[in-house]
């Protein structure tokens, strides 16, 4: 009788076990950029209840904000200044009351990226660029991180010229590049990125 309880013990560990694998699964990370330069103030986003918090990328005035997302997409909402006003997709926050950015949350390698840039519109509160899709950039930059890793402030230049390489902003490739490659014109002993030419 304890074999068979045992046995069936054991079975219901392994599917629960199983259960909890398939949740995971179905949830992946959201990863937003924003320039705080863009905002009059710095942006806050949320998910769900969740205030999330901010890293600083060591380029300019790039921040990246990330969340765990059940599920296929995430619901942010978000409290910003631009151009003198508050906008806001949370009842009573703002004097401009906008609608909540979804965000898809479908790649579970944790690709997940977006740049978003505040439009003024309440309707339609960002630019949303999908830092995900690579058709319009550079295939071999949208793999794993190919750069020297030594320090961090200096690293992450060239980390920032992956992600825009991968996503196809030019502009963004010239920026950050452009911060790396003054760190090598004062120290000769910095290596290349090999995501800038």
């Amino acid at each position: 009788m304890n074999k068979k309880l045992n046995s069936c013990l054991l079975l219901v560990c392994v599917l629960l076990s199983l259960t909890a694998c398939e949740k995971d699964e179905d949830s992946g990370k959201v990863i937003i950029y924003a320039d705080h330069d863009m905002f009059d103030s710095p942006p806050e986003f949320f998910h769900g209840e969740k205030s999330l918090s901010s890293e600083y990328l060591g380029i300019d005035a790039l921040y990246s904000y990330t969340t765990s997302v059940e599920g296929k997409n995430a619901a942010i909402d978000y409290t910003y200044d631009f151009n003198g006003e508050r906008f806001s997709s949370q009842a009573g926050e703002a004097n401009v009351q906008g609608a909540k950015v979804i965000l898809s949350a479908n790649d579970k390698s944790g690709r997940n990226a977006y740049e978003l840039r505040p439009t003024g519109d309440p309707d339609d509160p960002f630019l949303v660029f999908d830092l995900n899709e690579d058709n319009e950039g550079s295939g071999d930059a949208c793999g794993d991180y190919a750069g020297p890793e030594f320090n961090i402030q200096i690293d992450s230049q060239c980390k920032t010229a992956q992600l825009y390489l991968c996503a196809g902003n030019a502009d963004g490739v010239t920026v950050a590049c452009g911060l790396y490659k003054q760190y090598q014109a004062e120290d000769s002993n910095i290596p290349n990125c090999p995501y800038c030419n």
